[in-house]
């Protein structure tokens, strides 16, 4: 899901700190472009902001699982 840092639901959350990661994918234009035309925003846009949120993600999952 698209997560806005600033938003009020953001703000309020009171989750545990292990329940919660550091990076995070926002709200970008790129993903709809790119599922458009059946790719992933790391196909089409692969140096976007986008690309670079996902990348992080899945690199924080990663280490996370090891």
């Amino acid at each position: 899901n698209r997560f806005s840092p600033n938003s009020k639901l953001a703000k309020t959350l009171d989750l545990p700190k292990e329940f919660i990661l550091n990076s995070y994918i926002g709200n970008r234009i790129g993903f709809a472009s790119s599922m458009a035309v059946g790719k992933t925003i790391l196909e089409t846009e692969p140096s976007s902001a986008g690309s670079i949120e996902v990348k992080a993600l899945i690199d924080e999952i990663l280490e996370l699982l090891n």
